[in-house]
C-alpha cells in the first residue's frame, strides 16, 4: 500500500471542545499525526486547521468523511 503525506484543511466552529474531538477522531483512527496547526482570523467565530499525517490515498476519502460527522466541521478539503 502507497502512503503519501496529506494535508486536511478544516474549517470549524470555534468551540472549547473542538481540537479534542479532532485529535481523538485521528486516535480512534490509528493515525499519527505529523503536523497540526490551527489559526482563528480575528474578530471570526470560525478556526481553521491544518492536519497532516500520511496515509493510503483512498483512505483519505474515508477519513475526509469521517471529519464531517464531528458537529462543529463546517468544510473539509484535502490540499
Amino acid at each position: 500500500m502507497l502512503m503519501k503525506r496529506v494535508v486536511f484543511v478544516i474549517q470549524a466552529e470555534n468551540r472549547a471542545d473542538l481540537l479534542a474531538r479532532i485529535v481523538l477522531l485521528f486516535h480512534r483512527l490509528h493515525l499519527e499525526i505529523h503536523a497540526f496547526s490551527m489559526v482563528r482570523p480575528r474578530g471570526s467565530e470560525t478556526l481553521r486547521l491544518k492536519v497532516t499525517i500520511e496515509t493510503a490515498p483512498d483512505r483519505a476519502r474515508r477519513i475526509e468523511a469521517h471529519l464531517y460527522k464531528v458537529v462543529e466541521v463546517r468544510s473539509v478539503r484535502i490540499a
